[in-house]
């Protein structure tokens, strides 16, 4: 589980190429985020903490889903 991280969904439903943030949540203590109230569709998610690479990923919306993101370690320069 990765606290503390973000988890921001965008919606591609903007003239030409570019997307709107319909939300962002921090993880809880164990990971977990929960978003209500979103409209049923496709989005793409993207989950970042500073100590993990980054992760996009489509996901489509028609109920109550769980999405499970598997974050790798960020390369140490």
């Amino acid at each position: 589980p990765v606290a503390g991280g973000w988890v921001k969904l965008e919606r591609d439903n903007s003239p030409g190429d570019s997307r709107v943030v319909v939300i962002a949540v921090r993880t809880d203590s164990d990971g977990s985020f929960r978003f209500e109230g979103l409209v049923g569709g496709e989005y793409v998610a993207h989950v970042s903490h500073r100590d993990f690479s980054d992760i996009s990923r489509r996901v489509k919306v028609t109920g109550s889903e769980m999405i499970v993101f598997r974050m790798a370690p960020a390369d140490v320069e």
